[in-house]
């Protein structure tokens, strides 16, 4: 009987790891946590590696429990390895696109709460540096019609002044009134009236201008932290993120070593069993009986 003719070696499957791998990590807005890893295909050698062998033969025995074939064991062992290797890798592939995923998830929530601030904070700066140009506009027209009514009245006080310097120069008893100097008075105070009306326009926009920069200052500023904070949230979270996947990798190859030290070691006793079978095969292949008397013990 040889090797050949052996009974094919059966695997009874073993579970590699058990326990799923996974780290909730702190969500970011909706941002879910990790996916539950499962564990490893149903790979192995299952219990002792070919349970399904017989006990080893006795010289007695003959060859009736299939033997053990070296050769295969190295064979199925390998062809396992590379399968737990191959699922080991596919895992960490996943790790990483989850990872990727939530970490893209991460920046653009954090990039449009940043957009949303902006455009919040730059809305209300607009409409405050507008009801600051109201007001100003409004005081300037204020300003305009107090500098109408000063202008007429006092229009007004030299058309008086000029009628009572005709009403003198006819002789009619009134008091002597110049007429020219009336006129270059008026003209005098209209021009006071004009510069102060305008200085005080002038002031009053140098006033809206600094109140509408102080506006943009505390606009830009109230962006400035805001953004600071997302941000400062945002590298947080995607360092979180990525110790968790580091943590999941670590966790992954600690089970594929454990795995295959499991399944080295199961290899290396089939081995030696199959060498022990093969030397009990030659010793029983050599073995020569001891003479005996004779037919029925006649000799």
């Amino acid at each position: 009987l040889s090797l050949h003719d052996a009974l094919p070696i059966s695997i009874i499957t073993m579970s590699v790891v058990t326990t799923p791998v996974a780290r909730a990590m702190p969500a970011f807005g909706g941002v879910a946590s990790y996916p539950q890893v499962q564990s490893y295909p149903q790979v192995g050698y299952g219990a002792g590696f070919g349970a399904g062998f017989a006990a080893p033969v006795s010289y007695g025995a003959g060859f009736a429990a299939a033997p053990v074939d070296a050769a295969r064991v190295e064979e199925l062992k390998t062809t396992q390895l590379n399968q737990m290797t191959q699922h080991s890798e596919a895992l960490r592939a996943r790790v990483g696109q989850v990872q990727e995923q939530q970490l893209a998830l991460i920046d653009a929530q954090a990039d449009q709460q940043i957009q949303q601030i902006q455009l919040t904070t730059n809305a209300r700066r607009e409409q405050q540096k507008a009801q600051l140009a109201q007001g100003a506009t409004q005081q300037a027209y204020a300003l305009d019609q107090r500098q109408l009514q000063a202008t007429a009245q006092l229009e007004q006080q030299a058309l008086a002044a000029q009628g009572l310097a005709a009403r003198a120069q006819f002789g009619f008893g009134a008091p002597a009134v110049d007429a020219g100097r009336v006129e270059e008075m008026k003209a005098a105070q209209l021009g006071q009236v004009s510069q102060q009306t305008e200085a005080m326009k002038a002031h009053l926009q140098q006033l809206q201008q600094q109140q509408s920069t102080m506006v943009d200052a505390r606009a830009d500023q109230e962006i400035a932290m805001a953004v600071g904070q997302i941000n400062a949230r945002r590298e947080q979270q995607k360092a979180q993120l990525t110790m968790g996947g580091q943590q999941q990798l670590m966790a992954l190859d600690q089970r594929q070593a454990q795995s295959t030290a499991a399944l080295e070691q199961q290899a290396m006793q089939l081995t030696a069993q199959a060498r022990q079978q093969e030397t009990m095969r030659a010793n029983a292949g050599s073995y020569v009986p001891p003479a005996g008397f004779g037919y029925g013990g006649l000799f």
